[in-house]
């Protein structure tokens, strides 16, 4: 056992007393199954041991995870060195653009970065690993603003689209904070249209999806002792009472306005009119009580400004 170790100890400080660097020759012909995929971040290969034991490994390709083990394999044209990068409770393991990560986001076929120490106990290159950058891992925390697209409910998600990063996938779980006006809110809340604030999460710049730890919703503030409101009528539901009436109020908001059979129903002259005179398009005054977080109007009287 003695006489391995020294042999790979020989080895190592023969071929890394300086730092060893290999760069990849775009003019070759990509035939060696060890190949550098130099197109790929964190994919160039360096390696660095210091006469202390000091290590740090760059472009290691994930061959395998066997925890607390990953086994990456270094390349050099068609040379290829195995390493076993042992991690602990105290490794730190980071994303490509520096978000904590865990073990288990590692995965075949990444691209790390690793520093720590050389274990001398073992036989094969072994590093006890310090710090991991997974590269592969494009994950960053960012936050968002925009305006819901659709909502797939299927997979508690929706499409958000935004100014500067187009549209955007936001994925919600149980553990996701969605509130609107202060007041938590279910997924099933949101709709088509409404505007996000903040969405606020973890976004995976290959896919452009954002797992979601908190959305804000937009919510117009209205005064609580408010009981007339004035819009624009966007559809009727039915042309008899009772009904529903979907109405844009002031700040470019939708509300679902709930219409009762015993409902008076006015023109600009205040003269009665049914509720089939309504219109796409009509000015609206609405008297009722608005529910902001809902975004819904349960009305007592309807003046139609436009007829």
């Amino acid at each position: 056992m003695k006489k391995i170790l020294i042999s790979f100890l020989a080895i190592l400080s023969l071929v890394y007393s300086s730092s060893f660097v290999w760069a990849h020759d775009e003019n070759n012909n990509d035939e060696s199954r060890g190949k550098v995929e130099t197109n790929l971040p964190g994919s160039v290969v360096d390696v660095h041991i210091g006469k202390e034991g000091k290590a740090m490994i760059t472009g290691a390709k994930v061959v395998s995870v066997t925890a607390p083990v990953i086994n990456v394999a270094v390349t050099w044209g068609s040379f290829v060195m195995n390493w076993a990068v042992k991690t602990d409770a105290n490794t730190q393991i980071v994303r490509r653009f520096s978000g904590k990560a865990d073990l288990s986001e590692v995965g075949v076929g990444d691209f790390l970065s690793v520093s720590g120490m050389l274990d001398t106990t073992a036989a094969t290159p072994t590093i006890l690993a310090k710090t991991i950058r997974d590269y592969s891992i494009q994950k960053k925390n960012v936050s968002f603003g925009g305006v819901i697209k659709s909502i797939d409910s299927a997979s508690s998600s929706f499409m958000l689209t935004t100014e500067k990063k187009g549209d955007v996938k936001v994925t919600v779980s149980s553990s996701t904070k969605i509130t609107k006006a202060d007041v938590i809110i279910a997924l099933a809340d949101l709709k088509v249209g409404d505007k996000i604030l903040v969405a606020r999460g973890v976004l995976n710049t290959v896919s452009n999806t954002l797992q979601a730890n908190e959305i804000r919703v937009f919510a117009l503030k209205i005064d609580a002792n408010k009981t007339s409101f004035e819009g624009v009528v966007k559809s009727v539901a039915g042309s008899t009472l009772p009904t529903t009436m979907v109405v844009t109020l002031h700040g470019n908001i939708d509300f679902t306005v709930s219409i009762p059979a015993n409902i008076s129903i006015l023109n600009k002259m205040n003269t009665l009119i049914p509720v089939a005179s309504i219109a796409a398009g009509d000015n609206i005054q609405i008297f009722g009580s608005a529910n902001t977080v809902a975004t819904t109007i349960n009305a007592t009287l309807i003046r139609d400004l436009s007829r």
